[in-house]
């Protein structure tokens, strides 16, 4: 994600009020601070929580949100009544993923916002709509009267590229990014979120060009740490992984990129690497306080272990992840996690609560939750049921990542439609920039493997398995499931009749 507020048009203002106030008295500094009021908006009482707010402003647009956090959590210590604090750490956690904290520090700034000035005002009831309504056609629509209005705030056009891209709309949400890097130059997060739009859509030498420029303007912040591993691990660069790994290892969010690397471990097969990686951003993120992000990522290791065949341990890493949370990020992934280790009750029971923990967004309502339900539909064998729920989520293919196609392969093969089920695997295979280090780019792999052989397609499905291990090159050679696929492979016969379908 990458919403942010109108900082690109306050930032200089409220910099200019960071006066040198150790030798003011307060009645100077309240005078120096009124003289000051109508310019910024009035939007607090207190030169300190001004102070506080603006150095938020400069730390996220130069380094990230984590770090930027204890600022906006002081000017609103300060003056419980500043609405753009609030808003501003609703869109914060947003963005970390820790949507009970978003809303509730969003709805605080929503009812606080009537005193507003008009830009302020449009700031907050775009983001309420974002994260609190799910109205993300209202969103759309606050954007557009923003951009109308201020012409030259970068804000918009970037928040506006992070709702189309919501939306499935990738080539508006490409061309609002630029217009966000344009307008906004100086700051991190433009080039992040135009980076991801490209990434999704496999854009990837563009991605990589407006990385190179965030870079060579110094704006190095831990997320474009981790879209640049993802980068790196399409091209194979060891090298410039371990640098990325490196260069955030200090930082108080550099779990992002320690995140990326347990994937990429898993999707490579090196499982020790992987679980240590996993445990090291567990640890970070709670020591952050992003307690949903971690539990979320215990519940990743649960579904990566139950799709990779391991499902006792799946199942104890899965209880694990709920001990840790109960929102919606962790409620999303422990729900597959759930399916694919075999507790289908289970799994239809966290996308039930998932439901109830989400905002009924368009990208929610036809996508992330029918793919929750057709994994339990594929976890009691009922291929066909699974495709039927998954019919809406087609027009959000990208939006939602490689599990649409991984998911909609598994029912055809489920339903003995094994050439469909192939041509959905080979979509996550030639999607590489959606979702670079997700396992199931390395296992729709050995699927098509199998949906080729049952298809009859006998070349295909021996490149299939080889492909496969050569993916999983890091996994030892006796692992069951590098074992099983070299058994499949072996009995192939030189030609093969297709399967009824």
């Amino acid at each position: 994600l990458g919403l942010i507020n109108r900082d690109s048009m306050l930032a200089g203002k409220y910099q200019q009020a960071q006066i040198s106030s150790a030798n003011l008295s307060l009645a100077e500094r309240q005078a120096e601070f009124d003289g000051r009021a109508s310019e910024l908006s009035a939007q607090t009482q207190s030169l300190d929580a001004l102070k506080a707010y603006s150095m938020g402003i400069d730390t996220r647009l130069k380094v990230g949100d984590v770090q930027a956090i204890p600022f906006f959590e002081r000017a609103l210590e300060i003056d419980p009544n500043f609405a753009l604090a609030a808003a501003r750490l609703g869109a914060i956690y947003t963005n970390l993923r820790d949507l009970d904290k978003a809303q509730t520090y969003m709805k605080r700034a929503f009812a606080r916002s009537e005193s507003l000035s008009e830009p302020e005002r449009l700031f907050i009831r775009s983001h309420y709509h974002y994260i609190v309504t799910g109205r993300l056609d209202e969103a759309v629509a606050t954007y557009r009267v923003w951009i109308g209005t201020y012409p030259d705030d970068w804000v918009p056009h970037n928040n506006l590229s992070t709702t189309y891209a919501r939306l499935n709309q990738f080539d508006a949400a490409i061309e609002e990014g630029r217009a966000a890097v344009r307008l906004g130059p100086n700051s991190v997060v433009a080039y992040q979120q135009l980076s991801r739009a490209l990434l999704a859509v496999d854009r990837l030498s563009e991605a990589k060009d407006v990385i190179r420029d965030a870079m060579v303007k110094g704006l190095d912040s831990t997320a474009i740490r981790q879209l640049s591993y993802g980068l790196a691990f399409i091209d194979n660069d060891t090298g410039s992984m371990q640098e990325h790994l490196r260069a955030a290892a200090a930082r108080p969010d550099g779990y992002l990129v320690v995140t990326e690397a347990a994937r990429a471990a898993f999707a490579t097969g090196d499982l020790e690497t992987g679980r240590t990686l996993y445990t090291r951003a567990v640890t970070a993120a709670r020591a952050a306080h992003i307690n949903d992000f971690a539990g979320r990522l215990v519940a990743e290791e649960a579904l990566a272990d139950a799709l990779i065949g391991d499902p006792e341990r799946a199942h104890r890493e899965l209880q694990s992840s709920l001990d840790i949370s109960r929102g919606s990020e962790t409620t999303w992934t422990a729900a597959l996690a759930a399916a694919f280790s075999g507790r289908a009750p289970l799994a239809s029971e966290l996308a039930k609560a998932f439901t109830t923990l989400q905002p009924p967004a368009p990208d929610v309502v036809n996508a992330q939750v029918p793919m929750l339900q057709a994994a339990a539909a594929i976890a009691n064998n009922d291929g066909r049921g699974a495709l039927a729920l998954l019919t809406p989520a087609a027009q959000f293919e990208a939006a939602a990542g490689p599990w649409v196609s991984y998911l909609r392969g598994l029912a055809n093969a489920a339903a003995r439609e094994p050439t469909q089920a192939a041509r959905q695997f080979r979509a996550v295979i030639d999607h590489p920039g959606n979702d670079p280090t997700n396992l199931v780019h390395t296992l729709a792999r050995l699927q098509l493997a199998r949906a080729a052989r049952d298809a009859g397609e006998v070349a295909q499905s021996r490149q299939g398995y080889a492909d496969f291990a050569n993916a999983w090159r890091h996994a030892t050679p006796t692992h069951p499931l590098l074992a099983m696929s070299a058994r499949e492979a072996a009995a192939i016969p030189a030609s093969a009749a297709p399967s009824s379908r």
